[in-house]
């Protein structure tokens, strides 16, 4: 998480495969529709079209791990629907979770509209990662045109580098006005300016800022946070010689995985070692899940 973070999102590879079919939804109340890809089998009709961008109605479907419920909340968090805020990030978050690969997902977006907003988001990205702020800027005017202005927090970084201060940045970041993806940039920006070659930033301060606008990366660093206790093949996966912060690592990575399931934004591999915690290892009496919940948890774990 030392990098800038938005890239880390659009490396992520597709988690899972399945046979698609793209249906087009329409809420009857707004006039809103988009399509999603749903698994065949799926039975439509279970539906209720009113509620296709309601975002408490989508996560309960999420919860499940129901790709088209996925999809669903990205295009949601796409396009601002539902009352969230435009999150691009979020968007390529749960289309992964669908099952998407996104370098494949926005190149295509990108061959058939080179100005999508999405896909100058990810021209951004890149031109960033390569520190081309001249490109940066003229995507950061694109995305403004289409009323996309959450990147506009990296001009003053770029303009005036020597001014961005870590006490501005934590009080736009924590202002609840801000949305998911400034607070990204905002990061990305001091992390530039204060980035030397030999010298690498540390933003770790930022982290439990960005995951509670950014749920997908309570999956994340709880799945890389769980993994580092695992040092042995007994059943509880702890060596011999456990220690407290051991301990102390898998309670607070099992905390990161129930908060990513309230946002319908746990990943396979955080569902299976939260099954793993809560069947394996004793001091996971502290959880309380019903018998519901965890078959739900196995059923996105694919267990």
């Amino acid at each position: 998480m030392n990098r800038i973070i938005i890239i880390f999102f659009l490396l992520l590879s597709a988690m899972v495969a399945f046979a698609d079919k793209r249906i087009t939804f329409r809420n009857t109340d707004t006039e809103e529709s988009f399509e999603v890809t749903t698994p065949n089998g799926i039975k439509i009709h279970e539906i209720n079209i009113n509620w296709l961008d309601s975002v408490p109605y989508l996560t309960k479907h999420a919860r499940w791990g129901e790709p088209w419920a996925y999809e669903a909340l990205a295009e949601c968090h796409r396009h601002g629907k539902g009352g969230l805020k435009r999150s691009f990030i979020n968007a390529l978050s749960y289309y992964d979770l669908a099952g998407k690969n996104e370098d494949d997902y926005m190149a295509e977006i990108a061959q058939a509209n080179h100005d999508d907003p999405i896909a100058v988001f990810s021209r951004l990205v890149d031109y960033i990662e390569n520190k081309d702020f001249d490109h940066v800027v003229c995507a950061i005017d694109t995305l403004n045109e289409a009323d996309y202005h959450s990147a506009d927090v990296l001009l003053k970084s770029i303009h005036n580098p020597n001014q961005v201060e870590l006490e501005d940045v934590l009080e736009f970041v924590t202002d609840k006005e801000t949305d998911p993806d400034a607070t990204i940039f905002a990061c990305a920006g001091y992390a530039l300016c204060n980035k030397s070659d030999s010298v690498k930033i540390d933003i770790s301060w930022a982290r439990p800022l960005i995951m509670d606008k950014l749920p997908y990366i309570y999956s994340l660093v709880g799945v890389k946070k769980y993994e580092n206790t695992i040092k042995s093949d007994n059943p509880d996966g702890y060596a011999e010689d456990t220690t407290t912060q051991d301990i102390d690592d898998r309670r607070k990575a099992a905390e990161y995985f129930l908060k990513a399931d309230e946002f319908g934004a746990l990943t396979i591999q955080g569902a299976r070692l939260l099954y793993h915690y809560c069947t394996n290892d004793s001091s996971s009496d502290w959880i309380n899940l019903s018998k519901e919940d965890l078959r739900r948890i196995q059923q996105i774990a694919g267990i």
